[in-house]
């Protein structure tokens, strides 16, 4: 962390640096607002917003811990948490608030909305915009990163309907997710930067979608000698040299078809004849394209190694022997770089407080929480 911050001796003490006083209030402040003109506007006797009493800081907190919670101690249903007559009695839940709060807080929760979707490069995000700002802001204050920086992209669970929700079959589970682009510390996986996506009816500036988002993330951080990793949708030519000239060094896999890549690296009979450690190279404008067989070519762009660099990997020979093979420390570094990945989702997903909300961006409040954890 950085000099000046205080000694910390609870977890709950690291929570609120990201949802500070001020932060619940303002919280708070737009739960309430929201929840009165919801209530004039659409009166129901629904027991969620039947009989609404405003939300305190101190009870934001219980609702934020419960959320948290529940995250932790799974049930088959919410409604489970309060039933004091099975075999789930005893839980916390009853403890702090009833389950018609509980579910009022979650249906009216607010947080600032942007009116003006202008003022957004991401128009559809303007009701939780406010909320990823802060956490970027907080995280930027509390933590100076290491050397080395990673830039990857991370998907967010969610059964709410928005046209910033993409389902990706590669992935894990083949369900509709957020995709968030994240820059993280790789030795800690401590969470630098989040920005998320809206779809393709945002328009991207002229160099394409790649180069806004790494710009953004790594705003901050650029021109101080920092060493960045990212995975192949990010590096391109133009990039890489834009960082060289803001002092910033990187390191990426690519694809033979990204524009600007060697045409005299494209050729697949390489490939076919090369052995497993051999490798060829280029440099072309201060960057480094590499191509290395081990089990398949792997593609490389670099701007902070040289070809003639070199450790040993041990691989399984064809009889199950352990055999050596050079491996150029451009892929060793690269793949210790990304490790920051591992680590980050690693500490995400173990208690993620994720719930079913209709409410789309109610998702990215729920992962906002598990940064803060």
């Amino acid at each position: 962390m950085r000099s000046g911050s205080k000694n910390f001796l609870s977890a709950l003490d690291f929570f609120l640096l990201f949802f500070s006083s001020e932060a619940i209030a303002t919280i708070c402040a737009s739960t309430n607002k929201y929840a009165r003109t919801r209530i004039v506007e659409r009166p129901t006797h629904a027991r969620s917003r039947g009989s609404w009493e405003e939300v305190t800081p101190s009870e934001m907190l219980q609702f934020i811990g419960l959320v948290i919670y529940v995250g932790i101690v799974k049930v088959p249903r919410l409604k489970l948490y309060w039933n004091m007559g099975s075999m789930y009695s005893g839980l916390l839940p009853p403890q702090i608030m009833p389950r018609s709060r509980f579910i009022a807080l979650l249906t009216l929760l607010r947080v600032p909305d942007l009116d003006d979707a202008s003022q957004l490069p991401r128009g559809k995000l303007r009701h939780v915009w406010w909320l990823l700002q802060h956490i970027n802001q907080v995280s930027a204050k509390l933590f100076q990163p290491h050397r080395y920086l990673s830039l990857y992209e991370r998907m967010v669970n969610s059964k709410g309907r928005s046209g910033s929700r993409q389902c990706v079959s590669d992935k894990a589970t083949k369900r509709a997710r957020y995709k968030l682009w994240v820059l993280t510390d790789p030795d800690t996986g401590y969470t630098v930067q989040v920005s998320a996506r809206t779809g393709r009816r945002v328009q991207p500036g002229p160099h394409g979608l790649a180069f806004d988002l790494v710009c953004d993330l790594c705003a901050i951080y650029l021109d101080q000698g920092y060493k960045i990793f990212m995975y192949n949708f990010y590096p391109s030519a133009r990039l890489f040299c834009h960082l060289l000239e803001r002092r910033t060094v990187a390191c990426g896999t690519t694809g033979k078809d990204r524009r600007g890549f060697p045409a005299e690296l494209k050729d697949t009979l390489w490939g076919e004849k090369a052995g497993r450690g051999d490798i060829r190279w280029l440099r072309n404008r201060n960057i480094l394209y590499l191509q290395w067989k081990d089990r398949r070519v792997v593609n490389m762009m670099s701007t902070m190694h040289t070809a003639n660099q070199k450790v040993t990997a041990e691989r399984k020979g064809s009889t199950w022997t352990q055999i050596s093979v050079p491996k150029p420390l451009l892929i060793h570094d690269y793949n210790a770089g990304m490790l920051g990945v591992d680590k980050s989702e690693q500490m995400i997903e173990c208690y993620s407080v994720l719930m079913r909300s209709v409410h789309w961006w109610k998702t990215l409040f729920f992962h906002c929480i598990d940064i803060a954890c």
